[in-house]
């Protein structure tokens, strides 16, 4: 959101004292951490098995990284005193630490092949060079600067939680960019944001971003050109050409692109020299729920375009290609403008069955998870009685070092911990190091701070309590704001009332939660407003924004995440989460553009699974194993790429649904208007057709074809 931008300077000075009474009883036990025997998550023992270079010995990370391959790396500044650049050539792993290092350049090598950059600052940049392909490399959770590549050869490689950092890849000559995945993708004031130039002779194509924030560009947001087949999940962008600094470029600016796919995207160009949404040149464009406007005029295209869901931000197709729009700003299904209202024949029908179809591509694969540890065994909580307190000895480090570094072991607690802002835990691994609560009446961690500002919390395991985690201001006027939270491979097991409270704060915006797993809690993750909230900006509003669960599980759980919040929430989104054995998997009120992509739900026995209004998006989500009433319940509901397996009803309530590329097992339940799109409905023969509308509960079938569901956006070459 806008403020974040300005907090920083707002609320810099001037910060309430908050006094906390962590003093240590005096016939407390002394401090024993109790052994263990468990298994880190292969991705943990990948990460502590790596070589740690001293900071002392910063200058020879090269070397290092020839020696061992694999190198992690102490609190700060690796630029300052030591190298100009480093270089990664194949199976090398760079693992910054937990604060992030500044870093000096870091290049790439021509193919090279699964390397592994993460947790640095790239402000000197992060460069993938010219030669060879380079393949299945992973770039993730780094911050400024700008990612770039020049005539250089990217394939199936992943770019996950990238902070702020700038995406240039200039192909215009040779190279090409193919089959990548960004997965949570911001930046914000530089321009332009993302820069992507192919060529014709080693084209550029399948390129994936699940969720991006284009947020204040001071100048022109985007310039794309000659890249492909591109496809887009979940954007949200917000006055772009916010200092007039641009040369009149719309947000998302195309030339010579194949088909473009755009879905869920939310927003507002309010900048006082807003321009158009989008200007795309391009073969086909798909625009799937398209919610974001614009005070800068109407976007236009030149491509043959589909357009389902759509609110009246208006755009027009030019140079002769048909126009589609199905639920635009109303009920209609239109072609070229003309209203369809019986089945369609002719060139019409055979210009919307190729919009609809497609070629078929190459699926993402499913989100595959290991097996976690369980390290205190069935019997936690009859252990825990009589075992001597940690608390002090755990305070006492947070206090010393900011970040307190545990090892393995089993630390039982007898109060809550406190991290500030810019604190944390960091442990041994989940399977390695677990903190118990010695009582089910009080938080292991409460989180406090003021303005803006994050934490960290990693390879640990927090088991009882009453909440593992809580994230508040206490109600001060601390206008606390966590932003790029450090969150990654935490479990939370057996609290009585929630995993994660967050409550009675200003707001959380543009964080990721990475591997976080919730076991046997009556609510896994919790938001809690304000209850007198009425309207405008408050420091105890409590809004969540812009945040990403990102291969997190919630196992076994009453209800998962319960994010009901008056203030609206805007583009909150689940990738590659699993959701099993629960009662409602996820409760949303009052969200703008949340999606859910490439999850699974198993084994599910609620009312209904999803509860979300006003909106919800599902890409490539597979249901089944479920004994729920109803699958979901919500107002307006877009599908594309899912299995409903389940001989259950999809919708509970009276919902305005758009189904594409789906197979639906059970009935359709209560959705009385909005479209079926290339979707099985195998319990319904009636609805079982390539393009249905309904509306008032009347089907209209408009393409008597049979329909062959596949993804059409979640999808690689």
């Amino acid at each position: 959101m806008k403020h974040l931008i300005y907090l920083l300077f707002f609320f810099a000075a001037g910060v309430h004292s908050q006094n906390y009474n962590y003093a240590v009883k005096k016939n407390q036990k002394s401090t024993v951490a109790v052994s263990l025997v468990s298994n880190n998550l292969p991705e943990e023992i990948e990460y502590f098995n790596a070589y740690l270079l001293p900071y002392s010995q910063r200058a020879n990370l090269q070397a290092a990284l020839n020696t061992y391959g694999a190198v992690r790396l102490e609190a700060g500044n690796y630029r300052l005193g030591g190298l100009a650049r480093v270089t990664l050539n194949s199976n090398m792993k760079l693992f910054g630490h937990q604060s992030y290092n500044e870093m000096p350049e870091i290049n790439i090598a021509a193919g090279a092949k699964n390397v592994l950059v993460t947790s640095v600052k790239v402000w000197y940049g992060l460069n993938f060079m010219s030669g060879a392909a380079i393949t299945n490399c992973t770039v993730s959770h780094v911050s400024g600067g700008y990612i770039t590549a020049t005539n250089a050869q990217i394939e199936n490689c992943k770019f996950i939680d990238i902070i702020g950092s700038k995406l240039n890849i200039n192909n215009v000559v040779s190279g090409y960019f193919r089959n990548n995945k960004i997965i949570k993708h911001w930046i914000t004031s530089d321009y332009p944001q993302l820069s992507l130039k192919g060529n014709n002779t080693t084209p550029s194509s399948g390129n994936t971003w699940a969720w991006l924030n284009l947020l204040t560009s001071h100048g022109d947001a985007t310039d794309i050109d000659n890249f492909g087949d591109l496809n887009l999940i979940g954007l949200d962008a917000e006055a772009w050409n916010f200092k007039s600094l641009g040369t009149g470029k719309a947000l998302l600016h195309m030339r010579n692109m194949n088909d473009v796919k755009l879905a869920s995207m939310a927003g507002l160009g309010y900048a006082v020299t807003s321009t158009p949404v989008f200007d795309i040149q391009a073969n086909n464009l798909l625009l799937l729920n398209k919610e974001i406007s614009t005070n800068g005029g109407a976007s236009t295209t030149t491509a043959k375009t589909l357009t389902i869901d759509s609110n009246a931000s208006p755009y027009a197709v030019s140079g002769g290609n048909y126009d589609i729009r199905s639920f635009f700003d109303g009920s209609n299904v239109s072609y070229n403008g003309t209203n369809q209202t019986s089945p369609i024949v002719g060139t019409n029908a055979t210009n919307i069955t190729s919009s609809i179809l497609g070629p078929q591509k190459q699926k993402w694969d499913r989100p595959i998870f290991s097996e976690l540890a369980d390290p205190t065994g069935s019997n936690w909580s009859a252990n825990r009685t009589g075992q001597a307190s940690s608390r002090a000895y755990i305070q006492g480090l947070i206090d010393a070092n900011g970040i307190a570094n545990l090892p393995e072991g089993i630390f039982y607690i007898d109060g809550p911990l406190l991290i500030n802002k810019d604190e944390g835990i960091v442990g041994a691994g989940t399977g390695k190091t677990v903190i118990v609560g010695l009582k089910d009446d009080f938080n292991l961690i409460n989180v406090r701070g003021a303005g803006v500002g994050a934490f960290t919390l990693n390879y640990i395991t927090l088991q009882g309590g009453s909440k593992g985690l809580h994230i508040t201001s206490d109600g001060l006027d601390t206008w606390f704001q966590p932003n790029g939270i450090n969150m990654k491979y935490v479990v939370f097991r057996d609290q009585s009332l929630y995993g994660i409270e967050v409550a009675q704060m200003y707001g959380m915006d543009n964080n990721m939660f990475e591997q976080v797993h919730f076991f046997n809690i009556p609510t896994a993750f919790k938001q809690t407003p304000d209850p007198a909230f009425s309207g405008n900006e408050t420091n105890h509003m409590t809004y969540i924004d812009k945040t990403v669960f990102y291969n997190c599980q919630v196992i076994n759980c009453g209800t998962g995440f319960s994010l009901r919040t008056t203030r609206v929430d805007n583009l909150n989104a689940w990738i590659n989460c699993n959701f099993e054995r629960n009662g409602v998997a996820i409760n949303l009120s009052a969200h703008n553009a949340p999606v859910l992509i490439n999850c699974d739900f198993k084994n599910n026995a609620g009312k209904h699974i999803i509860e979300a209004t006003p909106s919800l998006g599902l890409y490539s989500c597979n249901f089944s194993n479920n004994t729920a009433s109803t699958i979901i319940k919500g107002e307006t509901v877009i599908v594309e790429g899912c299995n409903f397996l389940d001989n259950i009803p999809l919708f509970e309530t009276s919902i305005s649904g758009y189904l594409l590329n789906s197979t639906v097992t059970g009935g359709l339940g209560n959705m009385p208007s909005g479209m079926i799109v290339n979707s099985k409905m195998i319990s319904e023969v009636g609805l079982d057709h390539l393009l249905v509308k309904r509306v008032n509960n009347i089907s209209s079938v408009l393409l008597n074809a049979i329909p062959t569901p596949y993804p059409q956006l979640l999808v690689g070459q």
